[in-house]
């Protein structure tokens, strides 16, 4: 071990850098692993003239120390010991919107290999970038987004692809948002047990309330609707958003056509589940 350190030495060594070595996702790396490469950088190759440079996520890594160390383990005064500077790295979330039509084209629309059965325009666009947004969506978390949409809509029928609503896709696409973005919440509306007002309340939340919330409001609610536990469908949208009668009638009738009467949220996230796998 000396004899390495010495020889690192003499060939980085010294008042000017000559090596800069990065490193990347340290913290998805098994907690043992993580450690154990921090603490060899730290005791080995702990050379002047040679620089580490390490893209992390914080807090995963210092769940990774606690993992090995214990819950008490004060993460901040131990990881102190191995950087010298720490910069938070952060971006706008317009950058992650960004996202959104090359994940669409790379995951939904795949010439000659599978067919969504939705193509990309504004209409669909601008609602996907404000959930993004809403969401507080990581790169990672908007790619794992579409792979399962994709996979969860794929098809190779034309048949298919014709018979497929745009509330179905549009449907989907929300469920794999929260299936990425909100676990638990996502599980909640999945298994029926999902409060709407509650639902209702993170979105306008997340969203403007004069476009993209009232669209995702108006499908949620509609997919939602389930006429044995919400009872009449005039009251139950009164009564989760106050919409009166004939707007009600007007978002039921947009969104329902294979969507919210046939009760396809149970179905959808059975998909969702099954597309995860691939």
């Amino acid at each position: 071990m000396q004899t390495l350190k010495l020889r690192l030495g003499e060939s980085f060594g010294g008042e000017v850098s000559k090596a800069i070595v990065f490193v990347d996702e340290l913290d998805r790396c098994r907690p043992d692993y993580a450690i154990s490469y921090l603490e060899t950088i730290k005791h080995v190759f702990n050379v002047k003239g040679m620089i580490f440079v390490l893209a992390i996520d914080y807090d995963q890594l210092s769940n990774s120390a606690r993992a090995l160390f214990g819950s008490q383990l004060d993460s901040g005064g131990y990881f102190s010991k191995f950087y010298h500077r720490l910069f938070n790295l952060e971006a706008e979330a317009e950058t992650f919107t960004g996202l959104v039509e090359p994940y669409f084209n790379r995951y939904l629309e795949i010439e000659g290999r599978r067919m969504s059965g939705w193509k990309l325009n504004q209409d669909s666009i601008v609602p996907l970038k404000a959930l993004v947004k809403g969401l507080g969506m990581t790169p990672r978390q908007i790619q794992e987004a579409f792979r399962i949409i994709g996979h969860t809509l794929s098809t190779t029928s034309a048949n298919t692809h014709k018979n497929i609503q745009y509330g179905v896709t549009a449907g989907t696409a929300l469920l794999s948002f929260l299936k990425v973005g909100r676990p638990q919440l996502y599980f909640q509306i999945s298994r029926g047990e999902a409060d709407h007002k509650e639902v209702l309340k993170l979105l306008k939340s997340m969203l403007a309330p004069d476009g993209p919330y009232e669209w995702w409001r108006d499908l949620y609610l509609t997919g939602a609707y389930d006429s044995k536990r919400d009872g009449n469908l005039a009251t139950y949208f009164w009564e989760t958003e106050k919409i009166n009668d004939r707007d009600a009638d007007q978002i039921a009738n947009q969104f329902r056509s294979g969507w919210g009467r046939l009760g396809l949220i149970p179905e959808i996230c059975r998909r969702i589940e099954e597309a995860r796998s691939f």
